[in-house]
């Protein structure tokens, strides 16, 4: 039964309802620029009734203080977490096509839009004219200069697209770096957070302003890969009814956990060494990613999304041609095995395409196996020499899938490195066959015209008719070591113009044929040479045009959902100023209702006393 003096536990229970009310609310407008912040506001119930064991039945005890919640919407989280990943993939992606988009015209700015004269087809276009120059008149000097000199601005060309392109795999990789370490420093800052909030919570409390930095954090994190999030709630081990009001927070990228609890899972950057290389092209100290438990990190997985995802592919993209065939036959003993041509990727088939480095891993059956060298056999099938430390080698692994590197489908650095070492080691061959065994201007017998430069003792490359790692062949040659021999930029009369330099120096034949390059059919993708630049440019173009269209409309989805969310949990300064109004005259009718009960308790007691 309530106490003559009970109209003051009610009053007072609505001062201190809407003085939480006043509190909560100033709280939202202090935040109202604060990012992720979600708006709090205080719920409230009536308090339990009394008894009063009369016919008046039950009597109203005031208000209770439920709780401070926030408002927010999951559902409009997990939208904006699987578009942001969408948006943080296709930006990093236009960003870089463009970049190589760009270097393959030979641009050096990333907003050019003029196409310079330095391009590939510029280039190629003024080498073959200056070789009619010299089919007119042959016994000048000044026009085989000239021709010798434009050639040399032609593998210049491919010199510093390869450099640009090494340089820019060696910007991807910091930037995976770096994005490592934001994925870990975010993982820990979450996990403490779990921690945090378990405490304050387990107490029957609500971590309002932590879930909104854990929330925050999610957002940024998902930026950079993809990821799922499960909260499942703690149940008392001794009475599974009864929840403990604490919960299991969980966060996977990539399909595996990342954040467990309290307690996190980091990545590693295992840096390649030469015994790990991937691609024979690829730059020094790329990082492999592995889990610090030892599970290993598959950049292919489709799962993976993000800044992540588009650096990695960006880096390691092969569009799916990387070495891979079934293993024909196997020697045990001398550690070897052979693959088949025919179940080699075509662009494999021609010694044109390799791009497989001389020393590596190979894959077979899930097994990685060290590998010292290879050799291009002459029915095009590939045998591989193991390390001495591979061990498990047995005839039963005849049959067996094997490859290079992972299969990643997505036109990389790595693919287009591949496309200019390929057109380059075909077009110095074909000109050098025509080229080799004719007679310069004083019946010399002249050899090779194109040639490489060894990257390890700076000696020109022989190019022996055997192709193996380690050997002189057109293998050895890329795009970043191409160039003229150095005979003929310093002696232009070394340049054949004729088989046999007697019979007329006027005559032209051999140069006759290597005009004839220019157009041969089916050169390169099948179009012809002059058409190498405009090949890879619709495919870098397709892939930069698409990624800046779907880049604009995640952007836009982005903002939309974004808006969403800010409708449900943003702070408006207009609807919290009425919050301060209507609370403050609740707040004042309490404190009237008790100023009001004190006068009535005041006659009560000092005036009706006997």
């Amino acid at each position: 039964m309530a106490s003559t003096f009970y109209g003051l536990q009610i009053a007072y229970s609505g001062l201190n309802a809407y003085q939480a009310a006043l509190n909560t609310t100033g709280h939202n407008i202090s935040n109202v620029e604060t990012d992720g912040y979600s708006r709090q506001y205080v719920t409230q119930t009536a308090a339990d009734p009394l008894r009063t064991f009369t016919s008046a039945g039950m009597q109203g005890g005031g208000v209770s203080v439920t709780g401070i919640e926030q408002m927010r919407n999951i559902y409009y989280d997990y939208k904006y977490w699987a578009n942001n990943s969408k948006y943080g993939e296709t930006s990093i992606q236009y960003y870089y096509s463009l970049q190589i988009e760009n270097y393959f015209k030979g641009a050096t700015d990333t907003d050019a839009t003029v196409k310079p004269a330095d391009d590939f087809s510029s280039l190629f276009t003024n080498m073959f004219n200056s070789l009619e120059e010299v089919m007119k008149t042959p016994s000048d000097t000044s026009y085989r200069n000239q021709f010798i000199s434009t050639a040399q601005s032609l593998t210049e060309y491919f010199n510093s697209t390869y450099t640009s392109l090494q340089r820019l795999q060696e910007d991807c990789n910091s930037e995976i770096k770096a994005r490592v370490s934001s994925i870990n420093s975010i993982a820990e800052q979450i996990a403490n957070l779990n921690k945090q909030i378990n405490v304050i919570e387990g107490n029957g409390n609500t971590a309002n302003d932590l879930r909104d930095k854990r929330a925050l954090l999610i957002d940024e994190l998902s930026a950079i890969v993809t990821v799922e999030i499960e909260e499942i709630p703690i149940v008392d081990t001794n009475n599974p009814d009864r929840e403990t009001g604490m919960n299991t927070y969980n966060v996977k990228i990539a399909g595996q956990t990342l954040v467990y609890g309290n307690d996190y899972n980091s990545l590693v950057l295992k840096p390649r060494d030469g015994d790990s290389a991937v691609n024979q092209t690829d730059a020094e100290g790329l990082y492999d990613l592995e889990w610090s438990n030892g599970l290993e990190f598959s950049a292919s997985n489709a799962q993976l999304g993000g800044e992540l995802k588009a650096l990695l592919d960006i880096r390691d993209g092969n569009n799916k041609e990387n070495f891979q065939g079934v293993i024909e036959s196997v020697d045990p003993a001398g550690k070897t095995f052979t693959i088949s041509a025919d179940s080699v990727t075509d662009v494999y088939k021609e010694v044109y395409g390799i791009n497989i480095p001389d020393s590596g891993i190979i894959t077979v059956n899930n097994v990685k196996l060290e590998y010292d060298s290879f050799t291009f056999n002459e029915d095009g099938s590939y045998t591989f020499y193991l390390s001495k430390e591979s061990s498990g080698i047995s005839p039963s692994l005849a049959g067996s899938k094997a490859a290079v590197g992972e299969s990643i489908d997505y036109m990389g650095i790595p693919y287009y490195m591949s496309q200019l070492n390929e057109f380059v080691r075909k077009f110095a061959e074909v000109f050098n066959e025509i080229h080799e065994g004719n007679e310069d201007l004083y019946g010399n017998t002249v050899g090779y015209f194109f040639s490489g430069i060894d990257p390890i003792d700076g000696t020109e490359l022989q190019f022996d008719e055997e192709v193996a790692s380690g050997k002189d062949s057109y293998y050895r040659l890329t795009a970043g070591n191409f160039t003229v021999k150095d005979e003929y930029l310093k002696d232009s009369t070394r340049l054949a113009t004729t088989g046999i330099i007697s019979e007329g120096v006027e005559q032209v034949d051999v140069l006759k044929k290597l005009n004839s390059i220019k157009d041969m059919p089916g050169f390169y993708n099948g179009g012809t040479a002059g058409e190498f630049l405009e090949c890879i440019i619709t495919d870098i173009a397709l892939d930069t045009n698409t990624a800046k269209t779907l880049s604009s409309n995640y952007d836009e989805i982005g903002r939309m959902i974004e808006q969403q969310r800010l409708s449900v949990s943003g702070v408006d300064n207009d609807e919290e100023a009425l919050n301060l109004v209507k609370y403050q005259n609740a707040y004042n009718l309490s404190a009237k209702m008790i100023s009001v009960l004190t006068e009535i308790y005041d006659r009560l007691i000092l005036e009706t006393g006997v």
